[in-house]
């Protein structure tokens, strides 16, 4: 004898109504996964394409460098296991105003060290020693010339990491394949213009037989 199915508990449709009223007013329980790729997007796009063409040596990287950049090419650099006499002229690069910088920055720490010495000597707590003057510039000399050299110092390391963006942990050129060669035996030339094409630039460094021309996806 089969027991009767107990019927189950009533259900109100206003119950319903306000639970679906719920769940359509609470943003966080659906993320905008669309967003966050759009935004992606539209970065990968605001990029400018990065081009990777790879050389045997250092001679046929600068004439390649060259002519990259007499065709109108801007945003060129290089990379190389070592220095290479005439790239930066055949790159274009300006001049470095690094000595400069520590120049100024040691004279004025010297000349800083000066007033100080002078104004404490002189006025602040001026003593007589010896029958010297007060402004005795010689026993300031070793002074101010530890102070200049620290102060260049300084400002040559501080201006090395600002030029050269460190510290940077990554760089889009990373992503290159085989670009870890160019610390042993390879020569790179990275093109950044938004104009560049691995087809123009393939035919524009023609007889010059690059290794490879790649676009360096992120």
């Amino acid at each position: 004898m089969s027991a009767a199915a107990q019927p189950g508990p009533a259900v109100n449709p206003r119950d319903l109504q306000a639970q679906r009223h719920r769940a359509e007013a609470s943003p966080t329980e659906r993320p905008d996964t669309h967003g966050e790729t759009r935004e992606r997007a539209e970065a990968h796009d605001a990029a400018p394409p990065l081009i990777l063409v790879e050389f045997r040596d250092p001679d046929t990287l600068c004439a390649a460098a060259r002519r990259v950049r007499e065709a109108g090419f801007t945003a060129l650099d290089a990379h190389t296991p070592f220095a290479v006499e005439g790239l930066a002229e055949a790159l274009a690069l300006p001049q470095p105003k690094l000595r400069l910088v520590m120049l100024l920055a040691g004279l004025g720490a010297a000349a800083f060290v000066y007033l100080l010495c002078w104004y404490s000597a002189v006025f602040d707590y001026p003593l007589i020693v010896g029958g010297r003057p007060r402004n005795a510039w010689q026993s300031f000399a070793v002074l101010c010339f530890e102070a200049g050299i620290l102060a260049a110092c300084v400002a040559g390391v501080a201006g090395f990491f600002f030029q050269a963006r460190l510290p940077r942990l990554h760089h889009p050129v990373f992503d290159g394949r085989d670009f870890r060669l160019a610390s042993q035996d390879r020569f790179f030339l990275s093109v950044a213009d938004p104009a560049a094409e691995p087809e123009r630039l393939a035919a524009l460094l023609d007889g010059l037989a690059p290794l490879s021309i790649r676009r360096v996806e992120p």
